[in-house]
């Protein structure tokens, strides 16, 4: 630790600076902020002291363009308002786009909250960033392999069973080229609030980008503190959309016990200073915002409209776009379709899909210098209303209030678990009063209820379920991350950030009546809004037609119905049905007097096969194996996924593709030949949606 701390540069901006060169140089913030660095003054006095525009220094960024860029107060403080904390080995990824012009980057900040620890070691790096690899939702990309972090983190080549962010289908990873850092360039991560400052120049060279690339820069928190839950701390802003910020748990989070990146809806405070050569060249076309389809229950083709615009500074004429359209779906390969502009808008169509696909899309903008500017990757579902056995109606709206009546038992803040237990808490069991068939599992008897307003089930009271935390009480999943991490035998009724505080927000009641289980959420609070106490909602299980009813007396004032999810899976890779998220489709929106019912009709019949849908993927042994000249493959699908079945060399070489289209759940086969192909050993991958797994086989002529 001692050594790291030799060599680490530390900067404080009370007393030093970072020295201006003749070229004009901008500080970047994470909130796509630019702030001009006067000549001969410090990048850090820009900060802390929120220096106004530089007219002179900046004439050509000015006259060029002006209205792109946020000049002049932009440092405000109460941004940064937030505390994040990095365990032992955990890394902060800020994303960034490189703004109107290429130059080098000269000088990297960033900013730690006041820690009650010694000041700790820490390694910073840049990276380029893979292209389309963006989310706009916050979810886990996790490995079911223990991995230390050295051994994935800026790995080259990416090792293929290393924790991963989609995007780029050749490696699975989001970290392309290291820029900057040698493998982790040693810095101090300080005990106060002191502001910190790297010199690129201090490692001997200043990493150059290009007008429109995407960087990462990382900050890692040493491994070997001594004490992994003693956490170094930095400043961060409130919620930011898109998400720009990763952070890798070496760890695991929520109950997920092996390392891996998660998308935070934060952006932490590390700047950068670009320095640029006068006169500012052609920039790249501006993307001013994206138009894309919701989640939907519609088939048909969906449009994506963009609105941007092209400058030159040198030669204003010399301007024009061609934009395109990239998408992909269920994780399949990239498809790509040209943008057609009109009046400034440009729009492009990607073709309808079947009900229970995922589209992942991202548009291009390219001027006519080849200039390419690159947007944010978004995604969209079509929801199907019925499937894995569940048909889903609308009855007509009855509600038998609960609160207070005969028979109930309420279930107030004080009967939640957990941290922040009327926040996230959970609490039961609660006896079912029966068996409950939930996904073709017939063994459901009891329920623990979620503050938030969803449900988990078990067989047994013993089997606890933390609703809205893992094992130790502590942390919590995302809406954005379902379908996966999701308890077990999860209901989402009306999931979203409920509070049963004391003094007007509610409290949970439910009752056995016949052969129903009713749950309410009863006058419950919103978190983020203090006035909103009036929502009232109910889970009714049903064991008479194993039914699961979503009751709504009330969804509130502050329009939680649009940001909630309802939805149930019986777990992250097999069983799942989801009904409303983020207030789409609008046809199973929450409204007051609504009701909307799955009833459970047992396993999908498949044709041509006896059983049900398979509870989980699976790739089997081809038969016979080895074999000579031609064998079968077979493997089990548990739900309608995007399926790519390959045969490969030793060498890696692609010699046979299978398979590469939609497949229906069920149990599937197909033929393989080899005679056109030398004896050897040679290996088929099946990829079917997040699942992935691989098998040898032999060929002996």
């Amino acid at each position: 630790m001692g050594f790291m701390k030799h060599l680490c540069i530390l900067i404080l901006f009370a007393h030093a600076g970072f020295v201006g060169f003749a070229q004009d140089r901008i500080l970047i913030s994470p909130f796509g902020d630019v702030i001009p660095v006067e000549k001969g003054k410090s990048a850090g006095e820009a900060i802390e002291k929120n220096l106004e525009k530089n007219v002179e220094a900046n004439t050509i960024i000015a006259a060029c363009d002006s209205s792109r860029f946020s000049f002049g107060n932009v440092y405000d403080p109460s941004r940064y308002t937030t505390n994040f904390g990095f365990a032992a080995g955990d890394v902060a990824a800020m994303i960034y786009n490189i703004p109107f012009a290429g130059g080098v980057i000269e000088s990297v900040y960033f900013k730690p909250n006041a820690n009650t620890y010694t000041n700790l070691d820490a390694t910073l790096r840049i990276f380029r960033v893979l292209p389309g690899w963006a989310t706009t939702t916050a979810t886990y990309f996790g490995h079911d392999q223990v991995l230390t972090p050295d051994s994935c983190f800026g790995a080259t080549p990416w090792p293929t069973n290393c924790p991963y962010v989609p995007g780029d289908s050749g490696t699975g990873r989001f970290l392309g080229e290291e820029l900057w850092g040698l493998g982790g360039f040693p810095v101090l991560w300080p005990s106060s609030s002191t502001t910190v400052g790297v010199r690129m120049s201090d490692l001997g060279y200043e990493p150059s980008v290009n007008a429109g690339d995407m960087i990462a820069i990382t900050l890692r928190k040493s491994p070997f503190e001594g004490c992994s839950a003693c956490n170094a701390v930095l400043r961060a802003s409130a919620p930011a959309m898109p998400l720009r910020f990763f952070k890798y748990y070496t760890l695991g989070r929520i109950g997920l016990a092996y390392p891996g990146w998660w998308s935070r809806e934060f952006d932490m405070f590390i700047w950068f200073v670009l320095r640029f050569p006068p006169p500012l060249i052609d920039p790249p076309p501006t993307i001013v915002s994206i138009v894309g389809p919701p989640f939907m229950a519609d088939t048909s083709e969906q449009a994506v409209r963009m609105y941007a615009y092209d400058s030159n500074c040198i030669t204003p004429g010399d301007t024009g776009i061609i934009a395109s359209l990239h998408y992909s779906v269920i994780g399949g390969p990239s498809s790509q379709v040209a943008m057609v502009e009109s009046s400034g808008v440009w729009v492009g169509h990607i073709p309808g899909q079947i009900l229970g696909t995922s589209v992942n899309y991202y548009v291009t903008a390219t001027d006519v210098n080849n200039h390419t500017t690159t947007s944010w990757a978004r995604s969209y579902s079509v929801f199907s209303l019925n499937q894995f056995g569940y048909t889903t109606t609308f009855p007509p709206f009855t509600f038998s209030n609960l609160a207070g009546t005969e028979g109930a038992t309420e279930l107030p803040g004080s009967a939640f678990q957990g941290t922040g237990a009327e926040d996230d808490g959970t609490a039961g069991p609660i006896p079912i009063g029966g068996n409950f068939n939930f996904f073709g599992r017939d063994t459901m008897q009891y329920v623990w209820v979620s503050a938030n307003g969803g449900i988990s089930m078990t067989g047994t009271a013993t089997d606890t379920v933390w609703v809205n935390s893992n094992g130790t009480r502590t942390g919590s999943f995302a809406m954005f991350s379902i379908p996966g991490t999701a308890p077990r035998n999860f209901v989402a009724g009306f999931w979203n950030d409920l509070y049963l505080a004391p003094g007007g927000h509610g409290s949970v009641w439910y009752k056995q009546d016949g052969t129903q289980l009713i749950i309410q959420w009863n006058r419950v609070g919103n978190f983020n809004s203090a006035i909103d106490t009036t929502t009232t909602f109910q889970i009714v299980l049903d064991r008479s037609d194993n039914s699961v009813t979503l009751k709504y007396l009330d969804v509130g004032v502050t329009t939680l119905n649009t940001s909630c999810l309802l939805a149930m899976q019986a777990s992250s890779t097999s069983g799942w049905l989801l009904l409303n998220q983020f207030g789409y489709p609008d046809s199973t929106r929450p409204r007051n007097g609504r009701s909307i019912k799955m009833t459970y009709a047992g396993p999908l019949a498949v044709h041509g096969q006896d059983g049900g849908i398979p509870g989980k993927f699976v790739l089997h042994a081809n038969y016979p194996n080895p074999f000579n000249p031609a064998t079968k493959i077979r493997y089990e699908l548990p739900r309608q996924v995007n399926v790519t079945l390959k045969v490969f060399n030793l060498l890696g070489q692609e010699v046979a593709s299978l398979v590469n289209e939609v497949r229906s759940p069920g149990k599937h086969e197909v033929g393989f030949r080899g005679e056109n192909l030398s004896s050897g050993v040679y290996f088929y991958r099946l990829q079917a949606g997040e699942f992935a797994q691989s098998r040898k086989l032999v060929l002996l002529r």
